[in-house]
Order: structure tokens, then sequence, then C-alpha cells
């Protein structure tokens, strides 16, 4: 889920290489995944992220689900709450203006 999150951002123009150049990045505090059904090794999975919430200062919240693209199942939901950080020392920070002009609040928790 976290390589999906990394994609995610990666996709909306945050990069690795534009979070260290802030020295921002957002760090998992909280999640819950729910597993719903498993998966085989011949399965095709699909999985998918999108920001649920955003308080617009620290913290933003990503729904993931997992689906098996064979069956159209619901195999996996995940519900992460972030938190804004400063790399170089840890501590939490504001949200930069370009994390709040990227990560926009996309759809719905399911």
């Amino acid at each position: 889920m976290i390589d999906c999150a990394f994609d995610h951002s990666s996709a909306v123009g945050l990069p690795e290489s534009a979070c260290r150049k802030l020295a921002r990045g957002m760090a998992a505090v909280k999640f819950n995944v729910d597993l719903l059904s498993s998966a085989y090794d011949q399965d095709r999975l699909r999985i998918a992220t999108w920001i649920v919430e955003s308080d617009g200062k620290l913290r933003l919240s990503r729904q993931f689900q997992i689906i098996n693209v064979n069956t159209g199942k619901t195999l996996a939901r995940g519900y992460y709450n972030f938190v804004c950080t400063n790399l170089d020392n840890g501590r939490p920070t504001r949200l930069p203006p370009l994390f709040l002009e990227r990560y926009i609040v996309a759809g719905e928790l399911l």
C-alpha cells in the first residue's frame, strides 16, 4: 500500500526528489486495514489510493483498495493517517503550499 502511495505522489507531481528538495515528507501515524478475502498466485490484483481528508495544515488521510481483477471482488481496504514531517529533523511541520496544491481530496471514504 505504501508503494502505491509513493506512486500516487509521483503521479501528482510529488516524486521523492521533490520531497527531498523541500525537506518534507508524509509519515504514516495510524493505519487500519480490513482484509476481506484471499488472493492466490494466479490472481491479477489492482490497487488504488486516493486522498479522502486533509486539514490543510498538517494532516491528510488516504484510502486504499485492493481488487481481484479476475473476480471484481474487493480483497482489502485500508485507511492511513499521515502527518507532514520535516525530513531534516523528523518533526511534524505544516504542509508546504506545493503539497496542498497537489494532494487534493479526490473522493469519499468507502
